[in-house]
Formats: C-alpha cells, sequence, structure tokens
C-alpha cells in the first residue's frame, strides 16, 4: 500500500480474463478543505466486464455515489467507459475553479517519467528505506531508479535529485 498526496491506494492485478462475480472492496473517508470528515464509507461493487484488462478506476460522485471502471485507457479517451467522459481537469473545472482542480489533481502524467521520478523522490529518502520490510533490496531499487532516471530517461536530469524541489 502507498500513501501519497494524503490518498491512500493499493494496486489490484486483474485477472487477463473477467469472470461474474468479480468483486472490489472499498473503504473511504472524504474531507473538505481542512480535514478528513469521521465518517468511513464501505461499500463492495462487482468488477464491471472488460475484454482487455487493464487499470481498475475509482470514480467518486456527489451523494456518496461511486463507479468501479476497469479500462486499458484513461478518463478523457475516446474508448473510456466511465459515464464521465471528460478529462480529470476539464470534468473538475466543471464543478470548481481551476486553481481549486490544480491543487488537488495529480502534477504529473499518470505513467510519466515525472510522475515516477517524484514518486522515487518519495520512496528512496533514508528514513523510507529504514522503515521499509526490505531495507536492502529497497535501497539497491532506488540505487537502480536513481542511475535510470539520471542515465536513461528523457527528464529534466534535476528531478533526478532525491533533494529536488518541486
Amino acid at each position: 500500500m502507498s500513501k501519497r498526496h494524503n490518498q491512500e491506494n493499493c494496486c489490484t492485478l486483474l485477472p487477463k480474463k473477467w469472470r461474474a462475480g468479480l468483486k472490489y472492496h472499498l473503504s473511504w473517508q472524504e474531507a473538505d478543505t481542512k480535514e478528513i470528515l469521521p465518517i468511513k464509507y464501505q461499500r463492495t461493487l462487482e468488477v464491471p466486464q472488460y475484454s482487455v484488462p487493464g487499470d481498475l478506476y475509482v470514480l467518486f460522485y456527489p451523494n456518496h455515489e461511486v463507479e468501479l471502471i476497469a479500462s486499458p485507457v484513461e478518463p478523457g479517451h475516446a474508448n473510456w467507459a466511465g459515464r464521465e467522459k471528460a478529462g480529470a481537469l476539464s470534468a473538475c473545472v466543471a464543478r470548481l475553479s481551476e486553481k481549486e482542480c490544480r491543487k488537488h489533481l495529480p502534477k504529473y502524467k499518470f505513467g510519466s517519467k515525472e510522475e515516477t521520478a517524484a514518486m522515487m523522490r518519495e520512496a528512496c529518502t533514508v528514513k523510507s528505506i529504514q522503515e521499509s520490510s526490505d531495507p536492502e533490496g529497497n535501497q539497491a531499487a532506488c540505487n537502480k531508479l536513481l542511475n535510470d532516471c539520471k542515465d536513461l530517461w528523457v527528464i529534466n536530469k534535476k528531478m533526478c535529485g532525491l533533494d529536488y524541489q518541486e
């Protein structure tokens, strides 16, 4: 489980072939601009049918409504199956100010080297490595990521430094 941007998330691997009865248990708390609200919500949802496994998206709507989408494409893509067809920023700006949306949406494109570098900077701190279940293995993985970032990735090389400030 990783903790990022005040959100907890966990990776879920979907089977290559969908089968009836596949379920996903979800629990969440809502927040306003100042605090996480104390009410906890839980829901068990059926994973919708898919022909090509992709990522599992959880979309939150007003009144505690939740939509679960299994998709190889992101929201905003022409083949997106979710009910919200706009990309994340466009959908947010339709309801809130752009400033508010940019404050809460991810800074980097999902899966980009910039996003990976940001996650690396968070995961490869001395404290994170020491507190991990495999400090030696994680240090080796961090060293490889740092070297790959500096040597191979098409990215602003300053972003490869653990001391890089956003």
